[in-house]
């Protein structure tokens, strides 16, 4: 099963428990893959790096999966310097 998440806030410490809950919620659905659809996030601190690298980190080791979608240029090269690469979908 899969469940997705359209993000449309900054990825910021600020916005992390919404989204966690969004997450957690999918999570405890049973959910394999979450896709996190980040075409409408023009931004992101290290607050949010670190949250989807630990979010991916808990998922994987619960034999479930965040895929990332849709990040723009930007997002998408900070996330690639961290090997978020090999989950990011559908790039810009």
């Amino acid at each position: 099963m899969i469940g997705k998440i359209q993000w449309a806030r900054p990825l910021t410490r600020k916005n992390l428990p919404n989204l966690k809950a969004e997450i957690v919620k999918l999570e405890n659905e049973e959910k394999i893959s979450i896709i996190l659809d980040l075409k409408s996030v023009d931004a992101m601190d290290s607050s949010g790096l670190g949250f989807l690298i630990e979010t991916m980190r808990r998922l994987t080791e619960k034999g479930q999966r965040l895929k990332l979608a849709n990040a723009n240029p930007s997002i998408g090269r900070i996330l690639g310097l961290f090997g978020a690469e090999l989950v990011l979908e559908g790039r810009k």
